[in-house]
């Protein structure tokens, strides 16, 4: 196996064969299978010791020949601490008889699969509850800045970008030092410098998808920075936070005082989770980086995408809250901490790698109801994906 090194840090992924695949995933079995999406399903498996993940396309002609085109492109030379690194993959070509019309003929069979470093902590969909991100929050601001930096990766590029077009916290991997990394790019496609693009049909996951792609079809860096500002919202505020700002900004009476108070609202949710944390000392540092992440989420899903930042500006933001949080604390250090538990709590992270659901967490404590996330609107009656497709079908 000399086309992998021994601890998997080669910069170009390889070719490896089907049948090694196969025996590193007990021939794809229903026990070693870690996932499923529109284009294939997950398994994990060792290779030289290493896990990884091994991405099986669905043997559907057409559909996933682009997704598998698009993510093997796109991610085959991509290296960056907060993309997903693709090491290896096959694609083999095989006949096998069958029987068609009462003859025996030969049918071609393509095998696809692409294979990724293996990540402990899962999708980032797992790390959210109704209300936010598990995490305290220094991890929840990392799980931000990381995963902004890597879409600053990605649109930056050299002679083309890459768009990933589908970004959401299923599509958000998590390692073992819950540093996230992007993933999923069998919708992505590279882009030269002309700003909007127009695609000929309408792909992604509704909620995650800014109008102008609904309704028009357009394409831009914009679209990326939309989704990624609804990954931050349910990070902050949960889909149910998101769900009640999206349907307040749509009624006559919104204005930046209800903006205001919504910004208020998730300041002191914050402020009270992490009260419930022994050992820190929430402060005017924690503050401000809360205020600056929820403020940036929403200039994010902005309707007009002129209105929406560039990531690169997102980045230098996030880089000068960083100096600024430095300075302030230089003035006034945080005590030292050690491992951060929350006082009468289940422990999250345990039962995220337990695969437990959040619905079950905590049902054997009482929870405070001034801990619980409230926003200072009324949810309408009908549901965000009812919502949205109203707006949809008004266009």
């Amino acid at each position: 196996m000399d086309y992998v090194s021994k601890k998997m840090s080669l910069l170009d992924a390889k070719p490896i064969q089907l049948h090694l695949l196969k025996t590193i995933t007990e021939d794809f079995s229903k026990k070693l299978k870690i996932g499923s999406g529109g284009y294939g399903e997950v398994y994990k498996g060792v290779l030289n010791g290493h896990e990884i993940a091994i991405k099986k396309l669905f043997p559907v002609h057409g559909v996933d020949d682009e997704a598998f085109d698009n993510e093997f492109r796109n991610l085959k030379k991509v290296q960056h601490k907060n993309v997903i690194r693709m090491i290896g993959y096959c694609y083999e070509i095989a006949h096998k008889d069958v029987e068609y019309q009462g003859k025996l003929v030969w049918s071609q069979v393509i095998d696809r699969a692409l294979c990724f470093e293996y990540m402990k902590g899962g999708s980032l969909a797992k790390h959210i509850s109704a209300e936010s991100c598990i995490h305290n929050w220094p991890i929840t601001y990392k799980i931000i800045k990381g995963t902004c930096e890597g879409l600053h990766h990605l649109h930056k590029g050299g002679e083309k970008k890459i768009f990933h077009l589908d970004l959401k916290p299923d599509n958000v991997l998590l390692d073992e030092e819950l540093v996230p990394k992007i993933g999923d790019f069998g919708l992505s496609e590279l882009f030269g410098s002309s700003y909007t693009h127009q695609q000929s049909s309408t792909k992604g996951t509704i909620g995650f998808m800014p109008q102008e792609y609904i309704h028009n079809r357009k394409v831009s860096p914009k679209n990326d920075v939309f989704s990624l500002g609804v990954i931050i919202f349910h990070i902050m505020a949960g889909e149910k936070g998101y769900s009640d700002y999206w349907d307040a900004r749509r009624r006559p009476n919104f204005s930046p005082k209800i903006q205001h108070k919504f910004i208020e609202s998730v300041q002191e949710y914050w402020k009270k989770k992490m009260e419930t944390m022994e050992g820190y000392r929430w402060d005017e540092t924690d503050l401000l980086g809360v205020t600056r992440c929820i403020d940036m989420a929403m200039r994010c899903v902005e309707d007009d995408r002129d209105k929406r930042p560039y990531i690169k500006d997102i980045i230098n933001e996030l880089n000068k809250l960083d100096s600024e949080v430095s300075e302030m604390l230089k003035k006034d250090p945080k005590p030292p901490i050690g491992q951060l538990k929350r006082k009468n709590r289940v422990n999250d992270l345990e039962a995220v790698k337990q695969n437990k659901s959040f619905k079950y967490l905590g049902k054997d404590i009482v929870v405070d109801p001034s801990q619980e996330l409230c926003f200072p609107f009324e949810s309408n009656k009908n549901t965000l994906v009812e919502n949205r497709a109203l707006v949809q079908a008004g266009s």
